[in-house]
């Protein structure tokens, strides 16, 4: 759970996430040359440990984008925590988050695998927050 942290309201940024890809992607070579590295795979260390960059990892690299870049200049990322309801093929409820004393970015929605599709073919709707913090208890 995130508490402790008051956000600035004004600085709350917003991106919408709806992924659909088809259940046969293109080949990496046929991919823009940013993504050819592959989904969760950062230039820079922000102190993630290696379980939450497996979750962020399952995320559309458009979602990663958004909890993780705010922290590249910082590389501190204090707390991270993740949470979802569901099974395998079906999350109902995902949730997300990174923190420090100066950035909050949380992603919530949810995912879905339709038939003939696999997990790298997930379905995901998300909505990804940042905010700027002004102060924090606890930490």
């Amino acid at each position: 759970m995130i508490t402790g942290y008051r956000i600035d309201p004004a600085s709350i940024r917003r991106t919408e996430v709806v992924h659909r890809p088809s259940p046969h992607p293109e080949p990496p070579s046929a991919r823009p040359p940013a993504l050819r590295a592959g989904p969760g795979v950062r230039p820079v260390d922000i102190g993630l440990s290696d379980e939450a960059r497996g979750v962020l990892g399952n995320l559309p690299v458009r979602a990663q984008d958004a909890l993780q870049t705010p922290f590249t200049v910082t590389r501190t990322v204090e707390r991270c925590d993740w949470y979802y309801q569901g099974d395998e093929r079906h999350l109902e409820v995902f949730v997300c988050y990174l923190a420090s004393r100066r950035t909050v970015t949380v992603a919530t929605g949810s995912m879905h695998i339709p038939p003939g599709h696999t997990a790298r073919s997930a379905h995901w709707t998300l909505t990804c927050h940042q905010a700027s913090v002004i102060g924090v208890r606890g930490l």
